[in-house]
């Protein structure tokens, strides 16, 4: 017997991804970009309208298009909740600082959670509307993080539509 959902998530894991929900996943990869999740040969393969596609290209595009379907990276501490004991705690607390442990939210559900829920993910490659929905906050790390580029970056940005 065969269950193509879990492994999806374990292709996912491989790559260091945390799905939210599977099932949903392999349903929009169906629905929205034709792509057929299988396992029946005992591996994940991909067929997009029937023609055998790179899992991990698909992945990777599947994470950039719908972040919001995946809890994060493995081992990324977003919640408290990720922390599952106090020794860990303790050398988060050492290693990041007290302000970074109060900042994280007590878990997903948790009202301060919506920014770490539904992060912006700033591409350069994003449309104008979409840099405009932007915080500030967001707006300078992705400038700081392109560096020299970042002027032509935005003016790039600034004229899609």
């Amino acid at each position: 017997m065969t269950d193509p959902k879990q492994a999806l998530v374990q292709a996912l894991s491989i790559m260091g991804l945390k799905a939210r929900d599977a099932e949903q996943i392999v349903t929009t990869l169906k629905e929205s970009h034709q792509v057929e999740v299988d396992d029946s040969e005992g591996f994940l393969s991909l067929k997009q309208n029937g023609a055998d596609v790179n899992p991990a290209t698909v992945l990777q595009a599947y994470f950039r298009q719908h972040p919001q379907d995946f809890i994060g990276h493995s081992g990324e501490i977003r919640y408290k909740s990720d922390v599952k004991d106090d020794k860990a705690k303790v050398a988060l607390i050492r290693e990041k600082g007290i302000d970074y442990w109060t900042a994280l939210p007590a878990t997903e559900n948790s009202p301060t959670a919506q920014h770490v829920v539904k992060p912006a993910i700033v591409s350069t490659q994003m449309k104008r509307s979409e840099w405009l929905q932007l915080t500030p906050r967001e707006k300078t790390a992705a400038i700081t993080s392109w560096g020299n580029k970042a002027i032509g970056i935005v003016s790039e940005i600034q004229s899609r539509r």
